[in-house]
């Protein structure tokens, strides 16, 4: 992702907390880890990540896809 005047490096769908046996993905809650020009992260909650953004995103993957 690239630079915003915001100081924002990437900004990346997370679960709240990792799905639990027999959890989806979707069962989940769902926010964004943010991480700042200045070395900052923050985890929010005031937005629910997209379906898509979700399904493409890099991290936070429970196992094989």
């Amino acid at each position: 992702m690239s630079k915003s005047p915001s100081g924002i490096l990437s900004r990346e769908p997370w679960w709240a907390h990792p799905p639990q046996n027999q959890q989806t993905e979707a069962d989940v809650e769902w926010g964004y880890l943010i991480v700042y020009e200045d070395g900052r992260i923050e985890f929010t909650l005031d937005e629910r990540p997209s379906a898509e953004e979700i399904r493409m995103r890099k991290g936070c993957r429970s196992g094989p896809r």
